[in-house]
């Protein structure tokens, strides 16, 4: 089943240029998602009662046309597949006449918070969404191969304002610190994210920025060199 809210773009949510911020659209994505698992009953308090989460695997997003300030668009979201312990969605902004801005596919695990580690999702949990057919894009691994080489950047200190409701790192902040990394002028035209490990209060993250043929790979890491995160951008030519 579908689920779209109707929004319009707020001056809070664009950046120098007027447009819809890459931040905002993953906001939309992952807020949309959560307002379908909330009205369908098995929302963020229902799955604490259980001692389960969801915890996001990798974003694939990819960017036709940024809004502007004011615009009215729609968010979508609806589930297309259910693998064992993993769920798969699709999203997508459109205009109110139909023409579809952004896309994205992301990938979900679902956890037990008590052993803290990923469990089969329960058939009763499944029977709440109805499947829709997959978005008709370019499935690209999960899966983001880091360059042996890249510039070491200085650690980023995790404090409270990087922290969200389940006391770790959103996966918005992780694209906004590699975002930072990105050379002046750069617009991003798709993004792969892939989620490794939960980085906490008080830790450092330690960007290494690398350099492809077709994307620019930050790993943003630990202090072991063992990647919190793997974000990809790909400029829009």
């Amino acid at each position: 089943m579908k689920y779209t809210m109707n929004t319009r773009v707020r001056y809070s949510e664009v950046g120098m240029d007027d447009r819809l911020t890459l931040d905002a659209v993953l906001k939309y994505f992952q807020d949309c998602a959560v307002f379908q698992s909330e009205d369908l009953g098995c929302g963020i308090e229902e799955l604490k009662k259980n001692h389960m989460v969801w915890f996001l695997s990798s974003w694939q997003i990819c960017i036709g046309e940024y809004p502007v300030v004011a615009d009215r668009i729609n968010v979508s979201t609806w589930p297309y597949g259910f693998q064992r312990m993993m769920g798969e969605r699709n999203h997508t902004i459109s205009t109110p006449e139909g023409k579809i801005l952004a896309w994205g596919n992301s990938n979900w695990v679902l956890m037990d918070t008590q052993k803290q580690r990923p469990i089969p999702v329960p058939g009763d949990l499944i029977d709440r969404y109805t499947l829709e057919e997959p978005f008709p894009m370019e499935y690209m691994s999960r899966k983001i191969a880091v360059p042996k080489e890249g510039k070491q950047e200085a650690p980023v200190e995790i404090t409270r304002a990087y922290l969200d409701s389940n006391n770790h790192v959103n996966n918005a902040r992780y694209v906004q610190i590699a975002e930072e990394y990105l050379p002046e002028g750069f617009t991003i035209q798709q993004l792969r994210a892939e989620y490794k490990r939960q980085a906490l209060l008080g830790d450092h993250i330690y960007p290494l920025v690398a350099r492809t043929e077709e994307e620019w790979v930050i790993s943003l890491n630990n202090d072991k060199g063992q990647p919190y995160a793997v974000i990809a951008f790909q400029e829009k030519l």
